[in-house]
């Protein structure tokens, strides 16, 4: 396997052309402050019989509607315009985003941001 970290598109495909006859994946990775970026270059990958294990419960987590543990973690959280900036660093970015929203459905009637009163996602 071959990782590429803030290379450009076309170096990544100059070189997958290379490692594709040989089965050699490629991933390519960028970062672009909290926000990141994957890029896999492989061949083709064939599933011929997809099985449905349901023996396994999948939780997403979503900001719109975090599941208790979450919510209530994030309700001990108090954010604040005064906090300590080293405290501040170190709050998790879910939990920014669940406040944001929370704030938001406050200020909106219940409202996520483009939606109707009520409008639920997750």
């Amino acid at each position: 396997m071959v990782i590429l970290l803030d290379e450009n598109n076309e170096t990544a495909t100059a070189l997958s052309k290379i490692c594709e006859p040989n089965n050699i994946p490629i991933i390519l990775l960028r970062q672009y402050g909290m926000i990141g970026y994957m890029r896999q270059f492989k061949p083709e990958c064939c599933v011929i019989e997809q099985k449905n294990d349901n023996s396994y419960v999948h939780h997403d987590v979503w900001v719109t509607k975090p599941f208790p543990e979450l919510q209530a973690f994030c309700d001990n959280i108090n954010l604040c315009p005064e906090m300590d900036k080293e405290v501040g660093n170190h709050i998790p970015w879910a939990v920014i985003q669940i406040k944001a929203v929370q704030k938001w459905r406050a200020e909106n009637d219940g409202c996520l941001p483009g939606g109707k009163p009520g409008m639920t996602f997750g």
